[in-house]
């Protein structure tokens, strides 16, 4: 789960970093968004608890989750189909300690 949104997100605001031709940023921003998508959708699928990812409650996955959906500000594409994801990132952002954290970090 670490890998895959993460690099996805960084292709996704900094294609410079991976193509010079400014005239290919477009495209492979516009893949970026569509395998996020995709990673989302996976991720919904993989949601065992409620409202929490793992079955047995909250752990660090939950507030990485959180912070992974609002790196962009499409939070309905995000959440368009996806229930588990929604819930889970309404309860966890706003838990006290995410709300402490979450501005550090992106």
């Amino acid at each position: 789960m670490a890998a895959s949104p993460y690099m996805t997100f960084v292709q996704f605001n900094h294609p410079y970093l991976f193509l010079q031709d400014r005239k290919t940023h477009a495209a492979l921003i516009a893949n970026a968004r569509s395998r996020l998508l995709a990673q989302f959708s996976i991720l919904e699928n993989a949601i065992a608890g409620a409202p929490f990812f793992l079955a047995r409650g909250l752990t660090a996955l939950d507030p990485y989750l959180c912070m992974l959906v609002e790196f962009h500000d499409d939070h309905a594409a995000h959440f368009d189909g996806r229930p588990g994801l929604h819930v889970l990132h309404g309860t966890v952002s706003v838990r006290q300690s995410v709300q402490t954290i979450r501005p550090g970090h992106g």
